[in-house]
């Protein structure tokens, strides 16, 4: 099973930038924050977050582990590719694979970043330009050695 980003993990990668209000856990977006126009709201204390989405960690970090659980479903298949008994099924599994890791490559190669962090905090906060770079780097890193992957899997008969 892939590894899963919890939201003691995601708050230790993430800042927790200061506002002028107060946290309020699972609070609404505005509760605690009457003041503020754009802050993370209650976002980092199991609320809502005050940047317009309204949008909870607990939910982002759902897409964002469900994402990352596609490297599980390359390994199954992979296995499944290795156990095939005839022709047709190899292609038949080669074909799945190919387009599970060309899904993956694309995914890691997303400009915008939200290939794997579509709608987190992280990708709207003009602050954590730094950490977004970062991981954009890595993914393309990532997004390389998927592409070496497929030509092998490609090549493989």
């Amino acid at each position: 099973m892939a590894y899963e980003i919890t939201p003691h993990d995601f708050c230790l990668i993430v800042k927790n930038p200061k506002c002028k209000g107060k946290e309020i856990n699972n609070g609404t977006a505005k509760e605690g924050h009457p003041n503020c126009d754009w802050c993370k709201g209650n976002y980092f204390v199991g609320g809502e977050c005050n940047y317009g989405g309204r949008h909870k960690m607990t939910d982002d970090l759902r897409q964002i582990n469900q994402n990352f659980r596609t490297f599980d479903t390359l390994v199954k298949q992979q296995i499944k590719l290795s156990k095939s008994k005839n022709e047709k099924e190899f292609t038949s599994s080669k074909k799945n694979l190919l387009n599970s890791f060309k899904s993956l490559k694309e995914k890691c190669e997303d400009e915008c970043g939200v290939g794997f962090f579509y709608g987190s905090c992280i990708g709207l906060d003009g602050d954590k330009s730094i950490f977004a770079s970062r991981i954009k780097e890595t993914f393309k890193r990532l997004a390389k050695e998927l592409g070496y992957y497929m030509n092998q899997i490609e090549n493989s008969t």
